[in-house]
Parts: structure tokens; C-alpha cells; sequence
């Protein structure tokens, strides 16, 4: 909670107060450098976070379309001769 007090209170959170000279020097730097390392550590985070999540959707996705298939070819014989009369 310290941190995110400083950043609020000497700048905006993304420890900009060192942009403008004001900080330079100061102990805030450190602050904006511990706040800019966290940001990036979230958004790294977040990215892989979301493309795991897009991978496993797309392979439940093309693994749930193969199953269909397979049933589909089980049940009904051959897929290209039959899949389309079948499909509702």
C-alpha cells in the first residue's frame, strides 16, 4: 500500500514524477522504478495469461470438432456422404 500511496501522492501511479525533473535525485525514483518493473511483470503476466487461455480454447474447440466427426463418421458411416444430410 506504501508504494501506491508515494506514486499517488508524487505524480501519477506510473511513477511519472521523475519525468518531470521534480523527483530527480529523490527517493521516488527508486519507488517509480519498483512501480514500472511491477507494470511490466503484470502486463507480461496478463499477455501470457490470455494467450494460454486462447490456445487451451482453441484446442478444446478443434478436439470437441474432431470428436463430432469421429461420432458422426461411428454413427452415420462415411462423413462426406452423409454428414450433411444428418446435420439438423
Amino acid at each position: 500500500m506504501e508504494r501506491g500511496e508515494v506514486g499517488r501522492h508524487n505524480g501519477d501511479w506510473h511513477g511519472n514524477k521523475q519525468q518531470t525533473g521534480n523527483g530527480a535525485g529523490g527517493p521516488y525514483n527508486v519507488t517509480s522504478i519498483v512501480v514500472v518493473v511491477v507494470e511490466v511483470v503484470v502486463v507480461v503476466v496478463v499477455v501470457v495469461v490470455v494467450v494460454v487461455v486462447v490456445v487451451v480454447v482453441v484446442v478444446v474447440v478443434v478436439m470437441i470438432m474432431i470428436l463430432i466427426k469421429i461420432i458422426i463418421i461411428v454413427g452415420y458411416g462415411d462423413f462426406s456422404n452423409n454428414g450433411n444430410n444428418n446435420k439438423k
